[in-house]
């Protein structure tokens, strides 16, 4: 994802949100299917580490481009 970031001026910011929906797919499959079991009960890695990448990278494309940009993707991921 850094990598797609870092090369947004050169292929394009749509590989970089396309990226993020696919990653956004993982990341309900992987909370609906599966678990890990902890000592203090049971985390699901798609809800746990997935989100918090996606929401760094939206973050990341907050502070390089402007809002509008950034809106988009959101909207997208909140209706899809």
């Amino acid at each position: 994802m850094v990598t797609l970031f870092r090369f947004r001026r050169r292929i394009g910011l749509g590989v970089f949100v396309c990226a993020l929906g696919v990653m956004h797919f993982l990341e309900t499959y992987l909370a609906s299917v599966f678990y890990v079991a902890l000592p203090f009960g049971m985390v699901s890695p798609g809800s746990a580490v997935l989100f918090s990448g996606k929401l760094v990278m939206l973050l990341l494309l907050y502070m390089k481009e402007d809002a509008a940009t950034v809106r988009q993707p959101i909207y997208g991921l909140l209706l899809g």
